[in-house]
């Protein structure tokens, strides 16, 4: 930890994940399948008619994410869980290297989306919840704060990245086609300015696990990052 190389992921540290780029997409993408499933079956039960709400996504994305993740760890192997789930204590360096990437995604927010309003893409629209009632604060501490950013850099940064680069794609295009896939699930929630947003930003998490060789600096960044936009911003505007 202490040099300034590179620790890339080892060959032998993700071989459990060989073969499994396919499911490794599907699990990553399942939290979103799911949530829009139930919201599908609300409708349908209920006759429809009711707007949803930051919060209502919030709450049922936090409980596909808490299950899709157990799912996952129940999933796999040992070896498996320490590649996916590859947490470790870190350095000094690595926290300072996590906060800079956080002024970094919150400096280029407003350039990213003005880039993209200039081309024509759609505004993202401010979140339509106030954090005055208890119940909203956890349910958006909890579900955007705790478990998203938890679950889903266990899926996107530990297990589809693992499973690329298991496969043998050099580090860049692995990278790459993690934050392509973790920008456009966003389309749902954030609009097709926030898929531009969150694809750029997920550049940060990305080169943080594969600098560092732990999920620890991603998932940190990740945490910080939604306490920051979900709880901070709105509190404050």
């Amino acid at each position: 930890m202490a040099t300034l190389q590179p620790q890339f992921p080892s060959a032998e540290s993700l071989a459990p994940l060989r073969g499994r780029v396919a499911e490794s997409a599907a699990f990553a993408y399942l939290p979103i399948a799911l949530t829009s499933l139930a919201f599908a079956v609300h409708a349908v039960t209920t006759g429809g008619g009711r707007a949803y709400t930051s919060v209502d996504a919030s709450l049922v994305y936090g409980a596909a994410l808490a299950v899709v993740g157990a799912g996952l760890y129940l999933r796999l192997s040992a070896s498996g869980r320490r590649a996916v789930f590859a947490f470790d204590r870190p350095s000094a360096r690595e926290v300072a290297a996590t906060l800079a990437a956080l002024v970094a995604g919150v400096l280029l927010y407003p350039v990213v989306t003005a880039a993209a309003e200039a081309v024509g893409l759609p505004p993202m629209e401010g979140f339509d919840y106030a954090l005055s009632d208890p119940t909203t604060v956890a349910i958006i501490v909890v579900g955007s704060v705790v478990l998203a950013p938890l679950v889903e850099e266990a899926l996107f940064r530990g297990y589809l990245l693992g499973a690329l680069l298991a496969r043998g794609l050099h580090p860049v295009a692995a990278g790459a086609v993690v934050v392509v896939l973790f920008g456009a699930m966003h389309v749902v929630s954030l609009g097709p300015t926030g898929v531009v947003y969150t694809a750029v930003w997920g550049v940060l998490p990305t080169a943080l696990r594969l600098y560092f060789d732990d999920l620890t600096s991603a998932w940190l960044l990740h945490a910080l990052n939604n306490l920051y936009a979900y709880v901070l911003v709105v509190a404050l505007f």
